[in-house]
């Protein structure tokens, strides 16, 4: 359940199971189910009785593995799967199984994956800071929060990965670290100097982009 997805008629015939163990009589005797079955699994504080709901439990346990690949480095499994399907646009994520035939236990996991951004909240640190919270597209949270698990494509964490790419930065001669593109880069701090001068800002520039977005 916590890799596989379930089909809808698996489903069924355990919730038939439930629901029979809850309605029927120690003798099998069928009775009437007086109340519907959406209904009980709700939570008891809402009126239910806090029956899982089998579909929405293996969703979660699917979405968990979205969760695990953001957040292990280093472990097997994850290099298996980066190596079959390759990495997504950004390295918290894998490409989408494109097989059309058969069943891809990644492909599952993927299709979940959406209700796994959905639901997740992100928090930097020591939790004083809740990306989430910020009144901004969902883009530029997800931004901050790979800037925050300091996981931004940039050239020297692929070397790190063993990409073939050159180290320097694309505007000036230094190693391109995620502090140094966002922070420190000359044609960065031209973009940072007109903004301050703009809006006014009085802010000395840190050196690591942590306490920038503790700021």
């Amino acid at each position: 359940m916590s890799l596989f997805e379930m089909p809808s008629s698996v489903i069924n015939k355990l919730e038939k199971i439930m629901r029979d163990f809850l309605w029927n009589d120690n003798k099998g005797k069928r009775k009437i189910h007086p109340i519907k079955w959406r209904a009980l699994c709700r939570k008891k504080k809402y009126g239910g009785l806090g029956i899982k709901n089998l579909k929405m439990t293996n969703q979660s346990l699917l979405s968990k593995w979205s969760w695990r690949y953001a957040n292990e480095d280093d472990v097997l499994w994850k290099k298996i799967v980066d190596e079959k399907y390759g990495v997504g646009d950004v390295f918290w994520t894998s490409k989408m199984p494109k097989c059309i035939y058969g069943r891809s236990v990644w492909r599952a996991i993927m299709k979940s994956n959406c209700i796994f951004l959905k639901y997740v909240r992100f928090k930097v640190n020591n939790g004083s800071l809740f990306i989430w919270s910020l009144k901004c597209p969902h883009k530029v949270g997800f931004f901050l929060w790979i800037i925050a698990h300091e996981r931004l494509p940039t050239r020297d964490m692929m070397l790190r990965r063993r990409i073939d790419v050159p180290v320097n930065c694309l505007f000036c001669s230094a190693t391109e670290t995620t502090p140094h593109l966002l922070l420190h880069c000359e044609f960065t701090r031209k973009v940072w100097d007109f903004l301050s001068a703009k809006l006014k800002w009085l802010f000395a520039m840190p050196m690591d982009t942590m306490p920038a977005l503790q700021a």
